[in-house]
């Protein structure tokens, strides 16, 4: 089983238009999790300021500030950055 998280940038106030990014996925293992990163957080993290106070969403709706996702990930023993720029979910 895995759960995609997303944050959304570039909202219009007006017409409610937004950009969803895909963060990554955090994929369960025999021994733990994995997370595979879809961005660079760090890069994010630039674009929008730090500390930033977008939500980070899951695919289930479930809401996330910045520390809780950074725990999130920080918890699963395998961290996989090959994919950034690439489209997968």
């Amino acid at each position: 089983m895995s759960t995609n998280y997303y944050i959304t940038l570039n909202e219009c106030k007006h017409c409610k238009r937004f950009d969803k990014v895909h963060l990554g996925k955090r994929s369960a293992l025999k021994e733990g999790c994995k997370f595979t990163f879809a961005v660079d957080l760090e890069e994010i993290e630039k674009k929008v300021g730090f500390p930033f106070d977008k939500e980070i969403v899951n695919e289930y709706g479930e809401k996330f500030n910045l520390y809780e996702f950074k725990e999130l990930v920080s918890d699963c023993k395998q961290k996989d950055y090959s994919l950034i720029g690439e489209n997968f979910c």
